[in-house]
């Protein structure tokens, strides 16, 4: 009965060990912000990470392949680990608002994915407290990526 039950830990322990997320050939990940009352090039910031690469997106077209530019592997190092920390609670949803982004010209994040197969496409607001609580640290660490490109 004891062998039984230290297998049942075991099973439970091990499932609920977090995969690690890696971007594989043909996935993405897009995320930007955007603010709607600016005037300038800097109203709308796209980056697209796919497999060891990270790209601008001039043409501001949520992050498609359409005219991106390479920067370079010090900007990829920068901003590679912002995969580890989208929330398992996003997987569940393909689009959704969080907050309310640019609602009184504060701006807003924006989220692209393809990954495992699965889609998701997010705005987030950029006040922090607008948001549920799973999707907090997320946007803190978009807004730390953002700042070091």
């Amino acid at each position: 009965m004891k062998s039984i039950l230290f297998i049942v830990a075991l099973l439970i322990a091990f499932s609920s060990c977090k995969k690690d997320i890696e971007i594989e050939k043909g996935d993405y990940l897009s995320f930007g912000s955007f603010h709607g009352e600016c005037l300038g090039n800097d109203c709308v910031k796209i980056y697209r990470l796919e497999e060891n690469k990270l790209y601008e997106d001039p043409n501001k077209l949520n992050g498609t392949k359409i005219g991106l530019i390479k920067l370079s592997d010090e900007e990829f190092n920068q901003v590679k680990d912002l995969i580890d920390y989208i929330p398992k609670e996003l997987f569940k949803k393909e689009s959704e608002t969080f907050g309310c982004p640019d609602c009184v010209d504060q701006g807003g994040y924006f989220v692209n994915y393809f990954i495992d197969g699965k889609r998701g496409i997010f705005r987030l607001d950029t006040d922090i407290d607008a948001l549920p609580n799973f999707v907090q640290d997320f946007a803190k660490k978009i807004k730390e990526k953002l700042e070091l490109l």
